[in-house]
């Protein structure tokens, strides 16, 4: 067991800003102000610490990445956090059914997000409505996860993404067909779509993403077939559409590709 122990922050010529624990790591702070350690670090990763049942204030801390960790480490962090985090990692975390919605509503200020590896997560968190600064989201390894349903079973709503632009969901084997609240994105740019087993068709309303910049779909092999109201696209910057005929010749492969050339350097 690694003990990482601080006794007088003043006594450091040189503190590190990223903070790493793994395994059987635990922290201890010692001195005037025992939680005085949470306030030099910007990140914290969390990995595998079975044992650790106690965090420090962290107010400036800006990135966050928690994997396979007890839940009650989960929701503690949420209540130890007095900073505006901006990115957040949750990974392998093998029975985490549901993120708590009151824990995800703290981190106003996030920009990130990424959850993977979360064999047991069967929705997302209503929780995410108020991630208005939200930019990316990442949703990868999830097999229960049903994308169109929050944690009581109703229609996701996340309107209030406002500055979400780029959606990148992989490997969700329970993901049919697009969930709606994608269409109430207003600034989603770039949208992937990566080794869907079982998404069989896209939705009409796909035509009417029109800041849409770019649209990669790979490995999905259950995909057969475009909607006519995809060719309604257009790069919201240059005005381009794609060359659909191409991309309906690649479609038996179960991938489609459209990336403006206006993105690409000059």
């Amino acid at each position: 067991m690694r003990l990482i122990k601080v006794s007088s922050i003043k006594a450091f010529s040189f503190i590190p800003k990223h903070l790493f624990l793994s395994r059987k790591d635990r922290i201890s702070a010692s001195g005037s102000d025992p939680s005085s350690i949470g306030y030099v670090f910007s990140k914290l990763s969390v990995n595998s610490c079975p044992k650790l049942t106690s965090l420090p204030i962290f107010p400036q801390l800006e990135q966050l990445s928690l994997s396979n960790i007890k839940e009650g480490i989960l929701r503690m962090t949420g209540n130890q956090l007095q900073s505006p985090l901006k990115k957040l990692f949750i990974w392998d975390m093998p029975t985490l059914e549901k993120v708590p919605k009151e824990w995800l509503q703290r981190f106003t200020s996030l920009e990130s997000m990424s959850l993977g590896n979360c064999l047991k997560l069967t929705s997302l968190s209503l929780g995410m409505q108020k991630l208005t600064k939200l930019a990316r989201l990442d949703i990868q390894e999830c097999k229960d996860l049903h994308l169109s349903v929050d944690e009581d079973g109703n229609a996701l709503q996340l309107q209030g993404l406002t500055n979400l632009h780029d959606v990148r969901i992989i490997q969700i084997p329970k993901l049919v067909s697009l969930p709606e609240w994608l269409l109430h994105l207003p600034k989603l740019q770039h949208l992937y779509l990566i080794n869907l087993s079982s998404l069989a068709s896209l939705p009409w309303w796909i035509g009417n993403l029109r800041s849409l910049r770019s649209l990669s779909i790979s490995e999905c092999p259950s995909l057969k077939g475009l909607p006519e109201e995809i060719s309604n696209l257009t790069c919201n910057k240059c005005g381009r559409k794609p060359d659909w005929m191409h991309t309906r010749l690649l479609i038996h492969r179960g991938s489609i590709s459209f990336d403006c050339t206006c993105m690409s350097p000059s």
